[in-house]
């Protein structure tokens, strides 16, 4: 039971910071965890912020697959798909709401940070919400996603 909590592989968390993420959608910082990860298949947890100044957060779990083309060890196509739920914030007057998320795009290794197990991505793709009260977005997303 354990054994699925715990990667096989190395550089288990990432940290995403941009124009939205292919994880938890419309956010603009991202964390994430993942559970599971064996041969370019991962199965995360991950919470976002869509505001950094202005608490608006989405937490959820979903899987993604990376795809690769043979002698290019630095794009990677990919998908993913996630279940996530987007708090209430009585600010925005916004409710809380749970969503459905699939998203496609190209994650480019960009280098790993001196002296640390940090490794940086450039990250670019298309996607596909359903909030189940407003209906269906479509949306793009690019970010740098940082794994450690």
């Amino acid at each position: 039971m354990f054994n699925f909590l715990i990667s096989e592989e190395k550089n288990n968390f990432s940290f995403s910071i941009g124009a939205l993420n292919e994880r938890t959608g419309q956010t603009l910082i991202n964390f994430a965890y993942n559970l599971y990860s064996k041969d370019n298949f991962e199965v995360f947890v991950s919470i976002g912020n869509v505001f950094p100044i202005i608490p608006q957060y989405s937490g959820g779990f979903g899987l993604k697959k990376y795809f690769i083309i043979p002698k290019q060890e630095r794009v990677n196509p990919f998908i993913a798909l996630s279940a996530f739920r987007r708090l209430e914030n009585a600010l925005f007057n916004k409710k809380q709401q749970d969503c459905l998320y699939f998203a496609s795009g190209i994650s480019v290794f960009i280098a790993p940070i001196r002296r640390t197990d940090i490794k940086t991505y450039f990250q670019i793709g298309v996607s596909l919400l359903n909030d189940f009260d407003d209906g269906s977005d479509e949306l793009g997303f690019i970010n740098f996603e940082f794994r450690f």
